[in-house]
């Protein structure tokens, strides 16, 4: 089997390209880990608002769309007015 010994310009190129991975990642290691504290923050909010969003879509659709569709016809054949101007 072959070692990285063996090809001493390929192991400078590696050792160099580790040493600028490393350095790149202690620069960005404060930031990422305050990154990851406020992801912790903001899991459970994401978990209960697609909890929420599951079901307010099992209220609303489908007819709520067939109902907004309806309006939508009905406002643009009285002169294209939206719904939220009112008719």
């Amino acid at each position: 089997m072959l070692t990285i010994e063996e090809f001493p310009e390929l192991k400078a190129v590696f050792d160099k390209l580790m040493s600028e991975k490393e350095s790149i990642e202690s620069y960005s290691r404060p930031l990422r880990d305050r990154y990851n504290e406020l992801q912790a923050l903001v899991d459970p909010w994401q978990i209960e608002m697609k909890s929420l969003s599951i079901k307010i879509k099992e209220i609303e659709h489908p007819r709520l769309g067939e109902i907004c569709n309806r309006l939508s016809v009905i406002a643009r054949s009285l002169g294209g007015k939206s719904t939220s101007q009112g008719l």
